[in-house]
């Protein structure tokens, strides 16, 4: 890479790793909600979040993995055809990972068969019965820090807003599982027809959806949903990327990297969170399958995304010649690689799930993040909204809806989509940013 090349990389990756750290200070997510209410516009204050970790805590790998590697008959989810696509997707021209994939490995979080989310449409006389109906939606999500959140509110805003439906609210509940059940309750007044969400807490969060359910509201959820709710009962459907297919691109990128021999950490978000908790074991239980010549060597947790660079800390301090890291999400993975670049360790591969601004402008600049999986919000979105208009229709709709993972690489592969195209089509954009121009 050339000195320009390497110095805008720098510039980028400073600037934007000031900022986060400026924003972040004190929680892993703004303290904002928003609320759009009759035209009107309102900011309140959010408590900021409080969990935290204890630097460099390791945990045993049941933690991460569906089952013991060794008795893979065991593992939730993978019955049938799922088992075999652990160790055969991305084979046999099946293109798992690029654009045109239409793969999906995971499952949902009660073991739900996914329906492709191709197949969710409205008739054109169903869109005239919606348009017809002065409908109002809510949007509540669990934070709004990144660029996930701007493409499915866009998604979900832009499909609506062709449909006639108003958004009353959009609100952010800081990772607080305490503003969450606030948020509910405050939208819940303005009387929606319709809230998309996704939970912060499975347990915390029920009854106060539930109290949505009961009043008539229909609800879309967005990769999770709350315990002791049915679908087609209490809720339309959820709406998910394939995490765990996420998480094992990531591993056959990582494994990719290293030549397919070395040893590698994970530093995962130790809380109960399925989308997070899904990555984690795409990524090992493929690596362990898949790659018997690279060793999973220790897994360490957090419980605030900002505090992930000290968890990359004590493990490259226990681990200093370990080769590869995988980082969850793009956030903690952002604070992994400035850890490791702290010491020295340029050479190590960092990925994680997340197409963000950081890991766009890493993966171009040949920097330490250099390969990714991500997830299509916008795709999810647009979805999501569809499926609330399934509920006011009164229409039959599958219980679990999934966008395909995606691989994303430089120039591109057989697995992978290059950067140009992954950029596009996450942001729903023509060209590429400048900066980002420059960079590649």
């Amino acid at each position: 890479m050339d000195r320009r090349k390497r110095f805008l990389t720098m510039l980028v990756c400073f600037v934007l790793a000031a900022f986060m750290l400026t924003a972040c200070a004190g929680g892993g997510a703004p303290a904002a909600t928003e609320s759009v209410a009759a035209g009107q516009g309102a900011e309140t204050e959010t408590p900021a979040a409080t969990d935290t970790a204890e630097a460099g805590t390791e945990s045993s790998p049941a933690i991460l993995t569906s089952a013991d590697v060794g008795d893979v008959s065991g593992i939730e989810g993978w019955d049938g055809p799922v088992e075999s696509q652990v160790m055969t997707a991305g084979e046999d021209g099946d293109q798992f990972g690029t654009a045109e994939s239409t793969v999906v490995v995971g499952k949902g979080p009660k073991g739900e068969v996914s329906t492709p989310w191709t197949e969710i449409a409205l008739t054109d006389e169903e869109k005239e019965q919606i348009r017809s109906g002065n409908y109002k939606a809510a949007i509540c999500f669990h934070y709004t820090t990144d660029d996930w959140y701007v493409m499915q509110r866009k998604g979900i805003e832009e499909t609506f807003a062709d449909l006639g439906i108003e958004v009353v609210a959009v609100t952010d509940a800081g990772f607080s599982a305490e503003q969450q059940v606030s948020d509910i309750e405050n939208v819940l007044e303005l009387n929606p027809d319709i809230i998309i969400s996704i939970p912060v807490d499975e347990t915390s969060t029920a009854v106060a959806y539930q109290k949505a359910a009961d009043a008539g509201v229909k609800l879309v959820f967005m990769d999770n949903c709350p315990s002791n709710m049915t679908a087609g009962k209490d809720y339309v459907s959820i709406v998910a990327a394939d995490r765990y297919g996420c998480g094992m691109i990531c591993a056959d990128l990582m494994a990719r990297e290293l030549n397919y021999e070395g040893t590698v950490g994970v530093i995962y978000y130790d809380a109960d969170f399925f989308v997070t908790t899904r990555d984690c074991a795409g990524f090992v239980d493929r690596m362990k399958l898949k790659y018997p010549n690279i060793e999973i060597v220790t897994e360490m947790g957090f419980a605030d995304a900002t505090l992930s660079g000290e968890v990359a800390d004590a493990m490259l301090a226990q681990y200093p010649d370990i080769d590869g890291i995988f980082g969850s999400w793009d956030v903690p993975a952002e604070y992994i690689a400035s850890s490791a670049s702290a010491v020295g360790r340029d050479d190590l591969v960092v990925n994680c799930v997340g197409l963000g601004t950081t890991t766009a402008s890493m993966t171009a600049g040949d920097g330490i993040i250099n390969t990714i999986s991500t997830q299509r919000p916008y795709d999810q979105g647009c979805t999501e909204a569809l499926l609330a208009c399934y509920g006011l229709l009164g229409k039959d709709a599958p219980e679990y809806v999934t966008v395909p993972a995606l691989g994303v690489t430089k120039e591109g592969s057989e697995n992978s989509a290059s950067l140009k195209d992954a950029y596009q089509l996450f942001y729903q954009i023509d060209t590429l940013p400048d900066w980002l121009q420059q960079l590649m």
